[in-house]
């Protein structure tokens, strides 16, 4: 999980193509899938894959940015609680 988010981060950052921002949405969801396997909560992995995928138009679905999204928002509301 966490070599997919790093390698994600360095495509997303040199990213100018939508191929390239397409392979780093995956590379997150992939870290995202192994935290959620590990009952972990990786709200930044989670985070940058909802901006990848909200960027390639990808919205709906269990990974989608719009699910994506909330659950960043509820980890969020929970840490400062």
């Amino acid at each position: 999980g966490d070599a997919a988010f790093n390698l994600a981060l360095l495509l997303q950052d040199s990213s100018n193509s939508e191929e390239v921002t397409r392979e780093a949405a995956r590379l997150y969801q992939v870290a995202v899938q192994a935290a959620d396997t590990d009952g972990e909560e990786r709200w930044d992995a989670l985070a940058n894959m909802a901006a990848a995928k909200q960027e390639i138009g990808e919205f709906m679905g269990e990974y989608g940015a719009i699910r994506a999204y909330e659950r960043v928002i509820v980890m969020l509301e929970e840490m400062v609680q």
